[in-house]
């Protein structure tokens, strides 16, 4: 069905790179990124996690972050309201501020 599982939590980044080079090449899924302090900081959706984890390495969030959680969901699942979701419901720092 939808959400296949969290995969790994609260991690350093270098676990999770580790993780989907190894792991899972050109999963899909939702990701969210927690600050140095663990408050939620970002939530976002990837056709292909790898490539957006690492985009977020070098983009405006990438000294904002140090830990993160993940989840792989089938093709099946809507991870554009599944994205919307826990936005509305957690309202990460970042993500609301650029969703206004």
């Amino acid at each position: 069905s939808g959400i296949k599982r969290a995969l790994i939590e609260g991690e350093k980044r270098s676990a999770f790179i580790e993780f989907l080079t190894d792991s899972a090449p050109a999963s899909r899924g939702l990701y969210a990124l927690y600050d140095k302090k663990g408050a939620l900081y970002y939530v976002g959706k990837a056709s292909d996690l790898q490539r957006r984890l690492n985009q977020h390495l070098k983009d405006r969030h990438g000294e904002s972050w140090d830990r993160m959680t993940l989840f792989t969901v089938s093709n099946s699942a809507n991870v554009g309201e599944l994205e919307g979701l826990v936005i509305a419901t957690a309202k990460p720092l970042a993500t609301s501020r650029s969703q206004r």
